[in-house]
């Protein structure tokens, strides 16, 4: 298993949709703003109960808004608390999830935007995540 030193973190943006938890690389999100007619729209993370925000992320054929329900905030997490999924879910959830943060009490599911945005094509955060110990 590869080590990461301590010190390592990693920006998160984290949000909700549908009262779930998610977080991703603050690197992938453009930027936060209201819902645009001008450019495609994902809801594979779910159905917000609000929508009234996205997340406008960079894909490879542009931008593309991810429809959320708050924006939680930026955090600063330690790259050895990110966690793969275990490999037994591969093919089974979506594949743009790729692992989960423990934030206290609660879990946030991980999510690669680019992957998400791409339909499946990885993009650049997810090698800062840990194997799961699974």
């Amino acid at each position: 298993m590869e080590t990461r030193s301590d010190s390592a973190q990693v920006d998160l943006v984290i949000f909700e949709i549908d009262g779930h938890l998610f977080g991703a690389d603050a690197l992938d999100v453009a930027r936060v703003t209201r819902v645009s007619i001008d450019l495609p729209l994902v809801t594979r993370l779910g159905e917000p109960a609000d929508g009234a925000r996205v997340l406008v992320v960079r894909g490879a054929a542009g931008e593309a808004q991810v429809l959320i329900d708050r924006l939680v905030g930026i955090e600063q997490a330690p790259a050895s608390q990110l966690c793969r999924l275990p490999a037994f879910l591969h093919g089974l959830v979506e594949p743009a999830l790729v692992g989960f943060l423990r934030r206290g009490e609660e879990i946030v599911l991980l999510i690669d935007l680019y992957a998400l945005v791409n339909e499946g094509e990885v993009g650049q955060g997810v090698d800062e995540l840990e194997p799961s110990a699974s």
